[in-house]
């Protein structure tokens, strides 16, 4: 691996234990369990989202190599599913696999990220994951909407959602790993194209502010990314141009994925 691979990971340590000590520290005061629950959710939701983006940067800058990225997410899903089988206690179950996953999807996708070799590729990608993230949130064969939805409620600890807690709220789902999946793969493309990496941070917080403004308009479960990939992409502006051919393949794309799958369920 990488020499860059030792900082990373404890930097990543660092930063999760530090953003999920801090909210578990100040979870269990009653003045600030009394606050109103969209502020302390706002708040968490913002740290969540600073917490994953620097993450998501340092593993862009480290240039992982495919080999390591592979290796390091299955390390990761072989960890998060020994903390879910040996972990009782719910806070420090959260911890490990919140921990384990945000290391392991960043360092994998920025290793992905690292061999796109034209920025036109980046649109298209966009109105993919716009397209995925919407279908998961809101069909009802959507990953995400059953885990919201499911009679038992959330699903609090699985390989699919960062979960922290909430002051006046307890331990939720706040993100999801699509969203980690997503800034690990940019960060690497933008390092590997030499975007102007401020651009794209720009555009990725823009893009979280308009999610959490819906999500305390409509008080309801939303897919981030349909806010966070276009704003990133539209902030790169002319350095990651396209064409009408790679945007009509990207939705040829789509359209065979879900018109196979109508095919297969008969929906």
């Amino acid at each position: 691996m990488p020499q860059t691979f030792p900082r990373f990971l404890t930097t990543t340590a660092t930063t999760w234990t530090g953003l999920f000590g801090l909210l578990w520290l100040v979870s269990l005061s009653d003045t600030i369990g009394s606050l109103p629950g969209r502020l302390t959710f706002s708040i968490t939701f913002l740290l969540l989202v600073c917490g994953v983006l620097l993450v998501a940067t340092l593993a862009g800058k480290a240039s992982p190599s495919i080999r390591s990225g592979a290796a390091v997410a299955l390390w990761a899903a072989l960890a998060a599913y020994a903390a879910m089988s040996l972990i009782e206690s719910r806070p420090p179950l959260a911890f490990a696999v919140g921990g384990v996953l945000l290391a392991g999807s960043t360092w994998l996708t920025a290793s992905l990220g690292r061999e796109v070799i034209s920025p036109t590729y980046l649109w298209p990608l966009v109105v993919v994951v716009v397209c995925f993230d919407f279908w998961s949130v809101f069909s009802p064969d959507g990953v995400s909407h059953q885990l919201v939805t499911a009679p038992e409620g959330p699903a609090m600890f699985n390989f699919l959602v960062f979960t922290v807690p909430i002051p006046g709220m307890g331990l939720q789902p706040v993100l999801g790993i699509g969203d980690a999946l997503f800034l690990g793969f940019m960060a690497g493309a933008v390092h590997r194209l030499d975007l102007p990496p401020r651009r794209f941070l720009s555009g990725v917080v823009a893009g979280f502010l308009l999610c959490l403004v819906a999500l305390l308009i409509w008080e309801k479960p939303l897919p981030a990314l349909i806010f966070v990939a276009p704003a990133a992409a539209i902030a790169l502006g002319r350095s990651i141009p396209t064409s009408p051919k790679e945007m009509l393949t990207a939705l040829a794309f789509v359209t065979l994925i879900f018109g196979t799958k109508a095919l297969l369920t008969g929906i």
